[in-house]
């Protein structure tokens, strides 16, 4: 096997340290990606105050992913380079009445110090793949502010389908 020279890129922001190693040749694509369990929580919590979500109590967000992983619908993956996470990505199966089921992207996130260096890309990827095994489509919604978001999920393919309100009660 030819292993050709590695393309290594420290980036460091808030005291944490994100190397990259990027084999040219010879890695499949998804090596860095896992399905997440739940002694992955506490880095996961870490990284979902980076969605600008109000956030919630440790102890709840841990009840909400324990019932994710539960699930048989949803799974979550992280990206880990050694024993640090870097990104993870929730998706899961929309089931509709009047609509084809679909699979959704609940939530993706790349801590800051680490975006723009292709781990969103390849964790929709391998939502991707899931659904594709699944014989369904991939959607994601997002905040209409969130501009960039818009431009991510472009680039990699999507595309704008409608507008829609989200309405709460109570």
């Amino acid at each position: 096997m030819d292993l050709k020279p590695l393309n290594m890129t420290p980036l460091s922001m808030n005291g944490r340290l994100c190397l990259f190693v990027i084999f040219l040749q010879s890695v499949h694509p998804m090596d860095n990606i896992r399905e997440a369990s739940f002694q992955d929580f506490k880095s996961i919590y870490y990284l979902s105050q980076f969605l600008g979500y109000e956030e919630s109590s440790e102890k709840l967000a841990a009840i909400r992913f324990q019932n994710i992983l539960d699930s048989i619908d949803d799974k979550v993956w992280i990206f880990e380079v050694g024993n640090s996470i870097y990104g993870w990505l929730h998706v899961f199966t929309a089931y509709r009445i009047a609509s084809p089921h679909c699979a959704e992207i609940g939530g993706l996130v790349v801590d800051p110090s680490c975006r723009r260096q292709g781990i969103g890309g390849r964790l929709v990827d391998h939502a991707t793949n899931w659904a594709k095994l699944k014989n369904l489509s991939l959607r994601v919604r997002c905040n209409s502010t969130r501009k960039d978001t818009h431009e991510f999920y472009t680039l990699l393919g999507f595309s704008y389908r409608k507008t829609q309100y989200v309405l709460d009660w109570g």
